[in-house]
């Protein structure tokens, strides 16, 4: 994960270059990590639940109820 990270930041900064007209773009740039591609990432589940409600459960936790 590491190597794929540091070829895609080698990547997008030569393509990617401060000339004499301005930012001049040169290839494709990788919109994703690696790691991303091999693991997705689930959506992580809103929790509907008022801040109160929140803290009530987790110190029924803490206290073992």
């Amino acid at each position: 994960m590491y190597v794929s990270d540091a070829l895609k930041s080698i990547a997008e900064n030569t393509t990617h270059f401060l000339g004499m007209d301005g930012i001049v773009d040169y290839g494709a740039s990788l919109t994703m990590r690696w790691v991303d591609v091999l693991e997705p990432q689930e959506e992580a589940e809103v929790d509907d639940r008022s801040c109160e409600e929140i803290v009530h459960g987790i110190w029924e936790r803490i206290n073992g109820r």
